[in-house]
């Protein structure tokens, strides 16, 4: 019975372990390689987050760890282990390292090609979702998609969808990266785009105004999209 107890309470101070290090090490990993944002940054819902997560390590500390002699490692490296990077955690968040600028702006050109293949694969994806009068406002909105799509792929997308479930934390959702508190799929956010940019379009029929809106609604990352566009448009002869 004796030995029964032991390996239970073995058992215990593993999982709660795992546990306590997992939300640790998956959330740094999470957001600072594959979101591509500065882990670091002060925000405010972060630092409840990160509170709660210090007393859930000292609880775990001094329930456990210190009344257990030995459990894959002794209660003492593990609590030194733990606390070490714990407090390394916090000295990094305290000083605000901002190692990744957290944009969404590509390191890469795309090639006309590239623009090209993406292009019929999602138009053939999206053929129902997109049906504007506007050729030139829908080669705008698979403008945007393509930038996103090559900035965040299927698979990153996969991830943010799987770490929603986990944690329910706002993050960017979907081909076209509509950032909300509430899971959105592929198609939502498509519909989202197109409402944005008609009212930024508003009701203007100039040439130019679609590329005026693309430029708006795309921020610091407008050249980019805009090169995009203009591959679309020229493709088409418009």
């Amino acid at each position: 019975s004796n030995l029964l107890h032991i390996f239970y309470n073995h058992i215990l101070v593993l999982l709660l372990w795992i546990l306590f290090l997992f939300q640790f090490i998956c959330d740094y990993i999470y957001s600072t390689y594959v979101v591509e944002e500065d882990f670091f940054h002060k925000k405010e819902s972060n630092i409840t987050y990160y509170i709660f997560l210090l007393f859930f390590g000292l609880f775990l500390n001094n329930s456990y760890i210190n009344v257990v002699n030995q459990v894959f490692l002794s209660g003492e490296d593990i609590r030194l282990l733990s606390w070490g990077l714990l407090f390394y955690f916090f000295y990094c968040f305290l000083k605000e390292n901002h190692i990744f600028d957290g944009t969404y702006s590509t390191s890469k050109i795309l090639d006309e090609s590239r623009i090209l293949s993406n292009f019929t694969t999602l138009r053939k994806r999206f053929l129902k979702d997109i049906n504007l009068p506007d050729l030139r406002v829908e080669l705008a909105i698979y403008s945007i998609m393509i930038f996103y799509h090559n900035k965040r792929n299927s698979f990153l997308r996969f991830l943010d969808n799987m770490m929603y479930r986990i944690d329910g934390r706002k993050r960017r959702f979907g081909i076209m990266q509509i950032e909300s508190d509430t899971f959105l799929t592929d198609v939502q956010t498509i519909e989202i785009v197109i409402k944005d940019f008609k009212k930024i379009l508003g009701r203007k029929s100039s040439a130019g105004s679609v590329e005026e809106a693309l430029s708006k609604y795309m921020g610091e990352n407008n050249l980019e999209v805009l090169e995009i566009y203009n591959v679309l448009k020229n493709f088409f002869k418009i």
